[in-house]
């Protein structure tokens, strides 16, 4: 029989492995989600620069008639409130992983419906935290979110 001879020196390295993987993958977890969060970022971002543009876009083409009639009771004038349902739908997409989301819609920086405006603006407000590394992701944010502005702002076209 041939008898297998174990050094005692190869026993005392086999924790050895355990521990470099443990720290390289700490190092490499976080080299993994800083990346993805600010992608994240980046893409949320992306979408409230579109649903901002294409509100303004609309009520930047709207007529003189709809934009000079005023809501009913405390109530937005009826295409400032279309304005704001096109950018609540663009954002639906992301809402789930939203903290929170505000949609702005005014006419030379007031309520729309008084009369008709020089400018129109749609801003939409999002704050987003990082719902997979947020251990991580914390540190950058200070726990509370990033807060992102898309603000699209257009002379209105009815002039």
């Amino acid at each position: 029989m041939r008898t297998i001879f174990v050094s005692p020196r190869r026993r005392t390295e086999q924790g050895s492995v355990t521990i470099e993987m443990a720290f390289s993958l700490t190092i490499l977890t976080l080299f993994l989600a800083v990346p993805l969060f600010f992608a994240q970022v980046f893409w949320y971002y992306s979408v409230a620069q579109k649903a901002a543009h294409d509100a303004a876009r609309f009520l930047s083409t709207a007529s003189r008639l709809e934009m000079a009639t005023l809501g009913t009771g405390d109530s937005d004038a009826p295409v400032s409130t279309l304005a704001r349902q096109i950018a609540l739908a663009e954002t639906d997409e992301i809402r789930p992983m939203l903290d929170a989301r505000t949609i702005v819609v005014q006419c030379d920086l007031t309520q729309c419906g008084w009369s008709v405006p020089q400018t129109v603006r749609v801003q939409v407000r999002i704050r987003i935290s990082d719902k997979i590394f947020r251990g991580i992701t914390d540190e950058f944010t200070n726990g509370q979110g990033i807060n992102l502005t898309a603000d699209s702002t257009m002379n209105y076209a009815g002039n």
